[in-house]
């Protein structure tokens, strides 16, 4: 190829302003080409462009939304009944292999045979995985993976059993409010379906403190008092640690004892009742510990027992507990604590007094003399 030395020469000698300018007005023309065409091709991928990206935008989102769905508490019994399935179809065709291999003993057999023979449990294990077709230690090898098999199950085993007791502690405070509702309502068929939730709660663990008050409270109300009786001494016994919490439960049941025994003895005038009910109650005031000495409970316990010991006929036993318990009902008088009940514990002991004041004169009266100790203290 030969050079136009001409052309170079025009070249050199051409004013390098006037091109510049001439490829200046070539390059804006082109350049106003392409933005015309560039624009034409946005109006058309706009739309476009924004419907893939807004798909793809819920691309994520609507795949959060099937694992929620999926993987959703509600579902989960679900998941877990399809995987149990699976494994239980698993297990059974594993049993079912060495089911075909077992060696039974019949005559030609002692019953110190091997029941599996090594070759054919050799190639039992192979078909199911746990050792390689080319492992000449198949035994050993499948052996060695049991052994971690195991060592997960133990671990998935203690882990279900704690989420099973969890659920079980759910159940039964779920019962317990469905039981507190319906003994709130306070007809009769509502407090026998609320001893029914308690009960339910009971079973599902027998220790359950909360559960066995309820229960003994509910019996309480529905007139069941032999069965009360039998709640409140099992929570009696398992309150009988230590601990301030436990003994403030244990009070309480003992009080509802001996409340309950004078009410059998009201029922039944069982004297050995009474006897039962003062035992009850003077064990709560010896157990009563100062650190949780409610005073209510306490002066409720002297009142109880001073009713008791009226019943009883012994002659200064009433007198003495009904003015302890006036004294406890003062003193949250006087500190403003628990006024209405204070109040309305005050008025009951003083009615109580006065009316043991009057019988007791008026036999003296009768007899000439004080009226007689008939108890065996």
């Amino acid at each position: 190829m030969e050079w136009d030395w001409r052309f170079l020469v025009d070249l050199q000698n051409a004013d390098i302003g006037t091109i510049l300018e001439s490829f200046k007005v070539w390059l804006a023309e082109r350049w106003g080409e392409v933005t015309i065409r560039v624009e034409a091709v946005r109006k058309v991928l706009d739309p476009v462009v924004w419907i893939v990206g807004s798909l793809l935008a819920l691309v994520p989102g609507s795949f959060a939304i099937y694992k929620w769905w999926y993987y959703h508490e509600s579902r989960l019994p679900l998941r877990l009944a399809e995987f149990l399935e699976k494994e239980e179809a698993r297990l059974h065709t594993a049993r079912n292999v060495l089911l075909k291999n077992i060696e039974r003993p019949s005559l030609a057999k002692t019953f110190t045979a091997p029941i599996f023979l090594a070759p054919s449990l050799k190639e039992a294990m192979r078909n199911m995985k746990l050792a390689r077709w080319w492992n000449v230690w198949a035994l050993p090898s499948a052996d060695k993976s049991l052994e971690t098999a195991l060592s997960e199950i133990e671990k998935q085993m203690e882990f279900w059993e704690s989420q099973h007791a969890h659920y079980k502690r759910q159940e039964a405070a779920a019962l317990l409010l469905r039981g507190a509702i319906a003994a709130g309502k306070g007809t009769a068929e509502d407090n026998k379906a609320a001893l029914g939730y308690f009960l339910k709660a009971l079973a599902i663990d027998e220790s359950d403190i909360e559960a066995l008050e309820y229960a003994a409270h509910q019996r309480r109300v529905l007139g069941e008092l032999d069965e009360a009786l039998a709640d409140y001494e099992q929570l009696a016994r398992l309150t009988n640690k230590p601990g301030a919490e436990a003994a403030e439960v244990r009070i309480r049941a003992l009080r509802y004892q001996g409340e309950i025994y004078e009410k059998k003895f009201d029922r039944d005038d069982v004297r050995r009742n009474l006897d039962k009910g003062k035992e009850r109650l003077e064990k709560a005031l010896d157990e009563l510990p100062v650190e949780i000495r409610r005073e209510l409970d306490h002066a409720a316990i002297h009142e109880v027992l001073g009713r008791i010991e009226d019943k009883r006929r012994t002659k200064n036993l009433p007198s003495d507990n009904y003015r302890a318990a006036k004294n406890i009902y003062n003193d949250l008088i006087v500190r403003k604590r628990g006024l209405a009940e204070a109040e309305a514990g005050r008025e009951r002991v003083e009615k109580c007094l006065k009316e043991l004041e009057e019988r007791n004169s008026r036999a003296e009266a009768s007899d000439g003399g004080p009226a007689p100790d008939l108890s065996a203290n």
